[in-house]
């Protein structure tokens, strides 16, 4: 009876290189061989090493690594070959890990009895192979390895598998392969009669297929695409979930070449102390705890502050233009929620008199003015007297954590208007201290146009509105926290303590997740830091930047599910970060080409229409721009001016 077997290719199928495309074992060897700043050596080598095997293919149809290195003209730099094939090997075998899936799947099939082959068209030996196989617990005493090099045959024209099949006796029809090369391992082998399945699971994301493509306009170009290899290696091997993906590919390279930024930024401004603000920051609090190492002068602190803990310290003289300020970080928000976040309320501020305006009313320029005035006016003292209270216990939860020790220190956050950094900084202005420099993620609009943006370092040299939705989702996914925010302090036994917020259990996976993969991907980079400086700022520009402007213009459904989950909150009240489109909606948009709320349109695009998506924003764009939608948008605008004349004549 003719045995069962499966086979199953080796590079990138039953092993994966962390780097990413085999090119980067070169680059990685040139860490060891030349110094950083020889350029030239550098690159002629990398050079030599590709095209020996090409020359080497000219003598031999099926080159071995040594067959390659004699190709190679080395008297230049007076290496020996031997030493460059054990590190070349040597690196190899670092960077070669298995998957999850597919040890899985081999144990499947070999506790259904089959006989584990593996089978590789490569320049490498089966014994070099077969030790990575082991170390990685995936080949065992009855496996074999074939590799094109030994047998002179390819998987590629099917003769590796005709050689295989007359040296072991197997059966065609009873062979099973898998493969990630559509043309070797699947077509080849299928033709033969082999059940051939193309495996895909370790194939680059289409986040990753657009950095390796854009890579080439970049200096960095390299190190773009090793990034891109790390990114793919923990997203796979921490199973490839559409949150762990989304987590690898953009929370990573948009966070990790910022935290590494501040680092370097700090160092050279002599900051010898940096603060992370919570909540958003605890995630550039945990990214920069690794790259501690390369910057061992500078201490690291999480301090928990946040508008609604230090809005309450604002207020010297309760003036009309401290209220103001405030309140129009709140417009568009209720009266309430406003004074809540500013640490007062309703009912203890109007006791005896009533104001010219409801609790209910939303602000608008008009009320925050109205408002500003009346309370200045009625209630400064309780007001005054109330964050006197409150910058106290602020005042020295900062002392205790020693924000006010010498030295120059700084402060991380994620960034937009800063109101948080001003209130900070003009509290220390007002006791008599220096301001804290700080270092943000991005901005908004208002922050360029503010005359507090001094002592300022921005990463993110565009504002949030040339990437819609981009604080939203930086905010509520990237950097999701569960903690509560922080809505005050309190001292306890000569010890101050940060009063929390609900803690929102709903983001702890999400934090868990986001986390746990940018720290996984950021000490792979420590190590490759550590021994010559990467070009982070082209991994941002390529790879950060731009996967958040695709998510922010074109989710995918995966990544508008997740979105669809978060519920982003601001002055007490929550919104979803994804809103279905709702019959109106569809209907407004097919008149007037937009939906009637202000909604993520992208977003819910994809979820309504999945992978049509594109196809209905091209209908809305054609019936809204017809003559039909025309004469209907005129009606309705007339009907309204009808109503508006008939309304008054009532009145």
């Amino acid at each position: 009876m003719t045995q069962k077997v499966v086979s199953f290719d080796v590079f990138d199928t039953s092993l994966i290189r962390k780097c990413g495309i085999p090119e980067i074992i070169w680059d990685l060897m040139l860490d060891y061989l030349f110094d950083q700043n020889d350029i030239s050596s550098r690159t002629t080598f990398k050079v030599q090493r590709k095209y020996a095997e090409s020359i080497a293919r000219e003598c031999k149809p099926f080159p071995n690594i040594r067959d390659i290195y004699n190709a190679m003209d080395l008297s230049q730099w007076q290496l020996k070959k031997d030493n460059l094939i054990q590190l070349e090997k040597t690196i190899e075998q670092k960077q070669l890990i298995a998957p999850p899936d597919i040890k899985n799947t081999i144990f499947k099939y070999r506790k259904q009895g089959y006989k584990v082959i593996f089978i590789s068209d490569t320049y490498l030996s089966s014994s070099f192979i077969k030790s990575v196989l082991e170390r990685e617990k995936v080949f065992q005493n009855d496996d074999e390895i074939f590799v094109s090099n030994e047998y002179q045959a390819l998987k590629e024209d099917g003769t590796l598998f005709h050689l295989i099949k007359e040296k072991k006796n197997f059966s065609f029809n009873k062979w099973t392969h898998f493969g990630d090369n559509e043309k070797a391992d699947y077509l080849a082998p299928q033709k033969l009669g082999i059940s051939a399945i193309w495996y895909k699971k370790n194939c680059y994301s289409h986040h990753e297929k657009n950095w390796l493509k854009d890579s080439h306009y970049y200096t960095g170009k390299t190190d773009i695409e090793l990034f891109t290899g790390l990114s793919r290696c923990i997203r796979i091997l921490n199973g490839n979930s559409p949150d762990v993906a989304l987590a690898a590919n953009a929370i990573s390279s948009a966070y990790i070449p910022y935290v590494y930024k501040i680092l370097q930024e700090a160092q050279k401004r002599g900051i010898k102390s940096l603060y992370f603000l919570a909540r958003d920051s605890h995630i550039f609090l945990e990214i920069a705890n690794l790259f501690s190492t390369l910057f061992p002068q500078i201490s690291l602190h999480y301090l928990k502050v946040s508008r609604r803990s230090v809005y309450p310290c604002y207020f010297y003289e309760a003036s009309v233009e401290e209220l103001k300020w405030i309140l129009s970080k709140a417009k568009g928000h209720k009266i309430t929620a406003a004074l809540s976040h500013m640490g007062l309320s309703w009912k203890d501020l109007f006791t005896n008199q009533v104001p010219p305006f409801n609790k209910e009313d939303f602000l608008d320029s008009k009320t925050i003015s109205l408002v500003a005035s009346f309370l200045s006016s009625t209630c400064a003292d309780k007001i005054k007297q109330c964050s006197q209270i409150k910058r106290d216990n602020f005042l020295g939860y900062l002392t205790q954590e020693g924000i006010f020790l010498d030295g120059p220190k700084g402060i991380v956050d994620l960034g937009w208007e800063g109101s948080t950094r001003i209130c900070i900084n003009r509290i220390l202005s007002k006791e008599g201290m220096q301001p804290i420099f700080s270092f943000y993620w991005g901005y908004s609009k208002q922050v360029k146009q503010d005359h507090q943006h001094d002592g300022v370092f921005f990463f993110n040299s565009q504002s949030e509105t040339t990437i819609p939705r981009s604080a939203y989702i930086l905010e509520h996914y990237f950097s999701a926290n569960q903690e509560g925010t922080t809505i005050g302090y309190e001292k306890i036994n000569d010890f101050y303590y940060a009063i929390l917020g609900s803690s929102n259990k709903r983001t702890a996976i999400t934090q868990e997740t986001n986390e746990t993969i940018v720290c996984q991907i950021s000490s792979l980079l420590v190590h490759i830091i550590s021994q010559r400086e990467m070009h982070l700022q082209d991994i941002f520009n390529c790879c950060g930047k731009k996967t958040l402007n695709k998510i922010s213009t074109e989710p995918s459904y995966n990544e508008a599910k997740i979105f669809a989950k978060i519920q982003a909150e601001n002055f007490n009240q929550e919104k979803p970060l994804v809103e279905n489109f709702s019959l109106k909606d569809i209907i407004t948009m097919s008149i007037w080409g937009h939906p009637t709320r202000d909604i993520w349109q992208e977003a819910a695009f994809t979820i309504a229409f999945n992978t049509k998506a594109a196809f209905f924003k091209k209908i809305f764009r054609i019936t809204s721009n017809s003559y039909t939608a025309f004469v209907i948008r005129v009606f309705c605008k007339k009907l309204k001016l009808l109503a508006t004349f008939f309304l008054k004549i009532l009145k």
